[in-house]
């Protein structure tokens, strides 16, 4: 790909539409990414960024989840990119069996183990919860939702690549902004979370993506508590290198979701009996995004 062949125009600037358009600027292309939003506003800032195979139940797509973690671990070892990866600790029940799970995601080519109870207590001391078994998936990880898009656009930028921040309103040969602005392209990628199907239903393209509100919070920072990523049956969470846990809930339909203190006192209430020692929390920031679901 070179410059001279290739206009692209990348419809979306979350973390999908920003790793696309990192990805494109290195290769050569000219890169033009065009989004009504900032990287504050969309669903990418209010996921909990749990980069990882081990949720798929599908061959096929955790096969693909892990060839995109290889991706993202190289990523990784770039200056000042906000993702690591201390690894998951699963004990939640919609895993299934532990030892099965970990034989079907090691199979794939994705290494995954059990531990023991006294195994996960060593590795995770600030955690009450002693369960039998532990799935442990050591080679996934996490990244900082409030940093990881702009850092993928800044990548994207030092590279030429170009932002407009306008409204996309129909994908031809090109894309049309909602002010009639033209942008030609030799092609168009179209990253719009949830939105994309009906961007693209015009071409007699069906793609379904549906719209599942969930809940992100962030506490205030606390001392050391958890290393990596943890889901039980009651929370999934992490800590961030701030001392801050980003913790999260699905709600089960559109309609709860915009009420969000019931939820948020739930879960703070979850992770406090997670907690080895007395802890109290405080909600530092409380979000709810429509997340894209294929």
């Amino acid at each position: 790909m070179t410059s001279e062949t290739k206009r692209i125009v990348v419809v979306g600037g979350g973390v999908v539409g920003a790793a696309i358009a990192c990805r494109i600027a290195e290769m050569g292309g000219r890169v033009t990414i065009v989004d009504k939003e900032n990287s504050d506003s969309g669903a990418s800032r209010g996921s909990l960024a749990w980069l990882n195979a081990s949720s798929a139940t599908d061959e096929q797509y955790a096969t693909f989840r892990a060839a995109s973690l290889r991706i993202w671990h190289e990523l990784a070892t770039r200056p000042k990119c906000p993702a690591a990866f201390p690894g998951s600790f699963l004990f939640s029940r919609r895993f299934g069996e532990p030892e099965r799970r970990a034989a079907w995601l090691s199979d794939l080519g994705w290494a995954a183990t059990t531990l023991t109870k006294s195994e996960f207590a060593d590795r995770q001391p600030g955690i009450a919860a002693r369960p039998d078994r532990v799935l442990h998936v050591p080679s996934e990880g996490v990244a900082d939702p409030r940093r990881i898009t702009s850092w993928l656009l800044e990548q994207a930028r030092e590279r030429g690549a170009i932002e407009v921040r306008a409204c996309a309103k129909v994908v031809e040969t090109g894309v049309r902004l909602s002010d009639g602005t033209q942008l030609p392209a030799d092609t168009v990628v179209v990253a719009a979370g949830a939105a994309t199907g009906e961007m693209v239903a015009h071409l007699g393209a069906t793609i379904s993506v549906g719209r599942r509100p969930g809940l992100a919070i962030r506490t205030f920072p606390v001392p050391a508590l958890v290393s990596g990523y943890l889901e039980a049956d009651s929370v999934h969470f992490w800590q961030d290198s701030d001392g801050s846990l980003l913790a999260g809930a699905d709600f089960g339909s559109a309609k709860h979701a915009g009420n969000a203190e019931r939820p948020t006192a739930e879960i703070l209430r979850d992770l406090e009996r997670l907690c080895a020692r007395p802890t109290r929390l405080s909600v530092a920031e409380a979000l709810v995004r429509s997340r894209p679901i294929p």
